[in-house]
């Protein structure tokens, strides 16, 4: 029987909704396995029997776990689906309109309003509205890097059990990481992890959070 599994990380997600009446809704999610040979990458609609308060359609991005002998490295994963015919201005029920999409992995999920976000304004060469409005702001207005969504991921369980065991503190714990950052930073540019360095944009990305004052 396959088993489909919550990847390891979110990395963006990207969501367009149709200008027609019912509407559909594209939503692409890219993330990160925590080994390769993960296959099937998926966005499954989680269902409700009341409609949340927040107003936000979630997605649970699964995919099936690797049998064999794998790398445990971060492996990149993408995946679309479509969702709909959807009425979006009463999406919950009359006058309760999809305020936004988040998709849900292991340690972080990723939202994005759909309301509050502008849908891009520019128009066709024969001045017709594009067919779709795009959607990719965050629901945070600071923008800034976080620790809980977009660094903690960076670090995986062996990373982390490696670190506790050699110097006592915890990669997915804020507080160790956020006491250590700057030495760490300078170990993931020279020998951090010892299997591998992260890539230059996931070490300028972790400068990008020591620089915005280490938000949580």
């Amino acid at each position: 029987m396959t088993t489909y599994t919550p990847v390891y990380s979110i990395d963006s997600v990207d969501v367009l909704i149709s200008r027609t009446s019912p509407q559909f809704i594209s939503i692409t999610a890219k993330g990160r396995a925590s080994s390769t040979g993960w296959t099937a990458p998926l966005l499954s609609l989680r269902h409700y029997f009341t409609p949340p308060d927040d107003g936000i359609q979630e997605f649970n991005f699964l995919a099936i776990p690797p049998t064999d002998i794998v790398n445990p490295t971060l492996w990149p994963l993408s995946t679309t689906t479509e969702h709909g015919p959807v009425q979006v201005g009463d999406y919950w029920g009359k006058g309760r309109p999809l305020r936004g999409i988040r998709v849900i992995a292991q340690t972080n999920s990723r939202t994005v309003l759909t309301e509050v976000a502008k849908p891009e304004q520019a128009q066709e060469a024969n001045g017709m509205t594009p067919p779709m409005a795009s959607y990719s702001r965050t629901e945070e207005e600071n923008n800034a890097p976080r620790f809980r969504r977009d660094i903690r991921p960076l670090f995986r369980p062996r990373d982390v059990n490696a670190m506790k065991a050699a110097a006592g503190f915890d990669l997915h714990n804020y507080d160790d990481v956020a006491e250590r950052a700057d030495d760490i930073l300078e170990r993931l540019k020279i020998d951090m992890p010892c299997d591998g360095l992260w890539s230059p944009a996931d070490i300028a990305l972790f400068a990008a959070w020591i620089e915005a004052d280490k938000p949580k």
